[in-house]
């Protein structure tokens, strides 16, 4: 849905605007090839690039493939027997310490690369 509004914006000005999907990989691309210092947007990217490989979705709708990837990491943690509730929060811990010291992603929207 997301990707059509945007589609749909750039439209109405005569542009063609690459989707969602398509914009992760540009920035992904565009990070490995500079090596840039890892901020929290190519943080989300990185781990966006290779799910969106694996997972079958539809490019319109990765937030169903985020909610499928929480899922999954759930039955992976029932599998290997660790505390899933007790990793969440100190990768919370780890989230809001990325956030204090550099402010939450940018929104793919903004043009941040």
């Amino acid at each position: 849905m997301q990707d059509r509004v945007l589609m749909t914006a750039n439209a109405l000005n005569g542009e063609v605007a690459p989707t969602v999907s398509e914009r992760v990989r540009q920035i992904f691309h565009a990070y490995t090839e500079t090596a840039a210092d890892l901020t929290n947007e190519l943080r989300a990217v990185r781990v966006l690039v290779p799910l969106m490989e694996v997972y079958d979705h539809d490019e319109d709708d990765l937030e169903c493939m985020l909610r499928d990837v929480m899922a999954d990491l759930r039955h992976a943690c029932d599998l290997l027997g660790l505390p899933l509730h007790s990793m969440d929060r100190i990768a919370q811990g780890t989230y809001e310490a990325e956030v204090h010291e550099e402010g939450p992603a940018a929104h793919i929207s903004e043009g941040w690369l």
